[in-house]
């Protein structure tokens, strides 16, 4: 996963996922960029859901569904990444 690579090179997970589109100037042994601007889109060209520190974990990666809200039921249900 492209956050768990980030957090592996930096120490941590980055605060915003818009961080794993730039290459960190931290330290020059890291292998960012992590990410291309279009994998921080769901399916439907929604923003998915990003929390440091997370709720479940260090982070929490959420998918909001067809609709792209938080809740919802179907198509439009949440998952996230510790489910």
């Amino acid at each position: 996963m492209k956050v768990e690579s980030y957090a592996l090179d930096v120490g941590s997970p980055p605060k915003t996922l818009q961080q794993l589109t730039e290459k960190p100037g931290s330290a020059s042994n890291l292998n960012g960029p992590y990410a291309k601007p279009s994998d921080l889109k769901d399916p439907f060209g929604h923003a998915f859901g990003f929390r440091v520190p997370g709720q479940q974990g260090s982070f929490d990666l959420i998918f909001y569904g067809q609709d792209g809200q938080p809740g919802g039921e179907g198509y439009s249900a949440d998952l996230g990444n510790w489910e």
